[in-house]
């Protein structure tokens, strides 16, 4: 009847919530490798100029996936929220 046996009766079933860990603070070396490369550090304040806070900015701008044009004008510039912005893109 259940492809994966019975569930967990009640009792057994977690009752705390999960406790949700900060992000860590960016690295040194995060940090470096954008202030060192000119396309990353032009990305990052491209991105922090539209409105991103430093730790978004680089870590979009170190995905090179990301269209930061994307992100800039599709979003932020039309009044997306910078952290939902950030989700989106990530």
């Amino acid at each position: 009847m259940y492809p994966f046996g019975p569930p967990d009766p009640p009792d057994r079933l977690p009752t705390e919530p999960e406790q949700v860990e900060p992000e860590p603070e960016p690295e040194d070396d995060e940090i470096s490798l954008v202030m060192h490369d000119p396309v990353l550090r032009w990305r990052a304040a491209c991105l922090a100029t539209a409105g991103m806070n430093p730790r978004q900015s680089r870590a979009l701008a170190l995905d090179r996936r990301v269209d930061i044009y994307f992100v800039i004008e599709r979003l932020l510039k039309r009044g997306c929220d910078p952290d939902i912005a950030f989700d989106i893109a990530s």
